[in-house]
């Protein structure tokens, strides 16, 4: 898994650096350009779709509908989460990694919530690894990990790589 997981990191780093400043920040008619989520991820989709081989046995989905899961339901306390993006063997446990994508706007508490909701998926659901990506150029705070397994990226420039958070420190770096 170890080598799956790093051919897709690879994969996933390079591809947020080809997304075009159109789908980075949405320019809008006598108003000011705005940031959102869907059309990032719609895009870091085709990215992805476009640089993963077809033959591995992992699979990219995005925002997998998880009600009538009773399972899944049941371990997030009869909510039903939707990732934005998976990459699984379908029908399988063998989950490689789990992703959400904030913007860098969104409110605290609700990062919070979705770095507790990945590592549900990591420590529970079997997902090697969980990602928060956050996209914008706002200031992100030290958000604390919970554990290893989750990264949290800051994707703050267009055609830029993003920054990771170093889990000990809390500082941004290059990843």
């Amino acid at each position: 898994m170890k080598n799956d997981w790093d051919y897709f990191y690879r994969i996933f780093l390079e591809s947020m650096v080809k997304i075009d400043p159109t789908y980075f920040e949405l320019e809008r008619y006598k108003d000011v350009p705005a940031i959102r989520e869907r059309i990032y991820c719609y895009e870091l989709y085709h990215q992805l779709r476009v640089s993963l081989k077809d033959d591995s046995k992992y699979k990219l989905h995005g925002e997998i509908d998880k009600s009538g899961h009773d399972w899944i339901t049941q371990l997030f306390g009869g909510k039903c989460p939707n990732p934005d993006f998976v990459v699984h063997v379908p029908g399988d446990t063998d989950n490689l990694v789990v992703i959400e994508v904030k913007r860098s706007k969104s409110h605290i508490r609700e990062i919070k919530d979705t770095i507790s909701k990945l590592s549900t998926f990591v420590t529970k659901v079997n997902y090697y690894r969980g990602i928060l990506l956050i996209f914008g150029p706002d200031k992100v705070e030290n958000l604390g990990i919970p554990n290893k397994e989750i990264i949290l990226l800051w994707h703050k420039e267009v055609k830029k790589a993003p920054y990771v958070m170093n889990p000990e420190t809390g500082l941004w770096c290059n990843p």
